[in-house]
């Protein structure tokens, strides 16, 4: 279910470069600090992901049913498929 975060953590990439590369034009740039922003922006991408997955993928299905709309009988239907 990861991949209705794609397209964001696609999006917060782009804008974290723009970020970290703004930053590093007034620093002086240098290759050392172009990796360094590189790298930054995708450790960010992965920690947002990791946060998503833990919170949306490591929940009981049957339990997050009962939690949401379907109730018991989103539950029932999700019982044959474990």
């Amino acid at each position: 279910m990861m991949h209705r975060f794609s397209v964001g953590s696609v999006a917060m990439l782009s804008y974290g470069k723009l970020i970290w590369y703004s930053l590093l034009a007034f620093s002086g740039p240098d290759l050392a600090h172009g990796d360094l922003a590189d790298t930054l922006a995708y450790l960010t991408i992965y920690v947002f992901l990791r946060v998503m997955y833990h919170r949306h993928c490591t929940v009981d299905a049957a339990a997050r049913a009962t939690t949401h709309h379907g109730g018991a009988q989103e539950a029932a239907a999700i019982r044959p498929f474990q």
